[in-house]
């Protein structure tokens, strides 16, 4: 019996990415190997679309120390040359003792496990035959940690090709819808450090459906860029980059804009998509928004700096300036765009004069609350001068940062309260039950605005009979109404107090009246429930 051990060979099949054939771990596993690889037929009529032939493996492990075998074979379309191959790849993954998901455990053990796949041959090709083999086998073992790969001319002395009676396919791609993935930025790229543009491209092809496909982008004076993407399915499922169907995916193409790519407006200028019969089409006059792209060679700018950095926007929302110095324009400075990580926004992109010769433009940070100062990191510049050229900085565009950051104060001053009374001193028993107390107060609050408070009803042993919560407001003249706790049912006669807290934006509070907290500027509020 024939037992494949690994050998140096070259493949054109991609990488697969599983959790089975993706850890460092592994090491070379030459005590790992095959000892039986076949389709359960030679040949098979795949023209009318619904031909399955069942695919066997055997996987050995020779370590007396092996558990628990697994790995992922790979399935494709033989190309006209030797290790070539056509059309999408079709990962299938196997665990020993496992199935229903990939591949099925049939028996054995760590030593020697069997699997089987049930292969749905395609129903079209590029031509009336065509033949499909194992391009690739991943072995692993977990309790060694070995690793075997077995790829192309490795696998071929296995009964492991089947010719298959194919449909022609008579379909190509057709036009594809193309958009920038610009995660709410500008459609602009900082290319000082290299870096990835991102594209979502929309496919149809409804025969044999999507292999693979290629974007240019051109730039100034001609200059070109390319990316390419690659369809494949891993355990029946379209695999990144593509997803949803195979006949209709959407797939991401990265492309790489290099320093060294002219500064300028790039736009795709062609897109090349091929099917999985190995059949392509270009297009041309794609409508997809263009970028610009950017080394901050001619435009710079430094010293970026926010006035004030620090803020008191308790009581809402306030203005602040953002300058910086810029050196090359070209016709002056025609806009500075900010992007803000947290509660600030622009105002203006128009810029103005800053302090010393600087540019500057407006800013506002947003209202803090919710207990915390509100505050903002600038993530991303863009200035444009009047010539079209352009700089950027910040970590929005993976560009120099600027170091602005804007602070709103925190809030150490709890407020006060210089007097309060209370609506009603006396009431007779039959009118007091779910009669609403009110407390009027005299607010100082030097930082954070009073927005809310608790109240309480007190009997004369100090137990809370009655409370309330909620939000209130404080006038121009710092005077506060605060809802004080209704009067419950069923009350005794007697003398009751009103304890109550008042509480800022900042959620800092002082109570007056409360266990533990201050007396009521000018005494008590008592309340007396009589009979009657």
């Amino acid at each position: 019996m024939r037992t494949a051990r690994w050998r140096s060979t070259t493949t054109s099949a991609p990488p697969t990415s599983s959790p089975t054939s993706s850890f460092g771990y592994f090491s070379a596993g030459d005590q790992l190997g095959l000892s039986a690889l076949s389709f359960s037929q030679p040949t098979v009529d795949a023209s009318t679309g619904t031909a399955a032939v069942t695919l066997t493996w055997t996987v050995t492990a020779s370590d007396p120390e092996a558990r628990q075998n697994g790995g992922t074979i790979v399935i494709r379309q033989q190309g006209d040359a030797p290790d070539t191959y056509v059309g999408q790849s079709r990962v299938v993954s196997f665990l020993q003792g496992s199935s229903g998901y990939g591949a099925d455990f049939v028996s054995g053990n760590a030593a020697s496990a069997t699997y089987s796949y049930r292969f749905a041959v395609p129903r079209y090709a590029g031509a009336a035959t065509a033949k499909w083999t194992v391009s690739l086998v991943t072995i692993h073992e977990i309790q060694t940690q070995q690793r075997q790969v077995l790829a192309g001319s490795a696998l071929g002395g296995f009964g492991n090709v089947l010719t298959a009676t194919s449909q022609v396919s008579t379909a190509t791609p057709g036009q594809p819808s193309l958009s920038l993935n610009l995660n709410g930025r500008p459609p602009y790229v900082y290319a000082g450090n290299n870096a990835y543009v991102s594209y979502s491209v929309g496919v149809q092809e409804q025969q044999s459906g999507f292999w693979k496909g290629t974007l240019q982008l051109t730039g100034p004076g001609g200059a070109t860029l390319s990316a390419s993407f690659e369809n494949s399915t891993y355990d029946g499922q379209l695999n990144y980059p593509c997803q949803h169907d195979v006949n209709y995916p959407t797939c991401s193409a990265l492309v790489l804009i290099p320093s060294t790519a002219p500064a300028g407006v790039w736009t795709v200028s062609a897109a090349t998509l091929t099917n999985n019969a190995g059949q392509s089409k270009s297009f041309t006059g794609l409508n997809t928004l263009p970028i610009t792209v950017t080394s901050n060679e001619t435009v710079r700018a430094d010293g970026f700096a926010a006035t004030p950095g620090e803020l008191n926007s308790w009581t809402g929302p306030v203005a602040f300036k953002v300058s910086m110095y810029v050196s090359g324009a070209q016709n002056g400075v025609r806009s500075i765009e900010l992007r803000w990580a947290g509660s600030c926004s622009q105002s203006s992109t128009y810029p103005g004069g800053g302090p010393n010769g600087s540019l500057a433009v407006s800013a506002t940070l947003g209202r803090s609350g919710n207990g915390s100062p509100a505050g903002c990191t600038l993530t991303g510049v863009a200035i444009k001068d009047g010539a079209g050229n352009l700089a950027l900085y910040g970590s929005d565009y993976f560009a120099p940062g600027t170091g602005v950051q804007v602070r709103g104060i925190p809030n150490t001053t709890p407020p006060t309260v210089t007097s309060a009374a209370l609506n009603v001193t006396s009431i007779p028993r039959s009118q007091a039950p779910g009669r609403s107390l009110v407390v009027y107060a005299q607010v100082v609050a030097p930082v954070a605005p009073v927005n809310g408070f608790r109240s309480y009803l007190y009997d004369n042993t100090g137990t809370a009979v009655g409370q309330a919560f909620g939000g209130t407001t404080v006038g121009a003249d710092g005077r506060a109404m605060l809802q004080a706790a209704y009067v419950p049912y069923g009350i005794a006669v007697g003398t009751y107090t009103v304890g109550f807290e008042v509480i800022d934006a900042s959620w800092l509070s002082t109570g007056y009246g409360t266990p533990g907290g201050q007396p009521v500027p000018g005494g008590p509020l008592t309340l007396e429930i009589t009979e009657g």
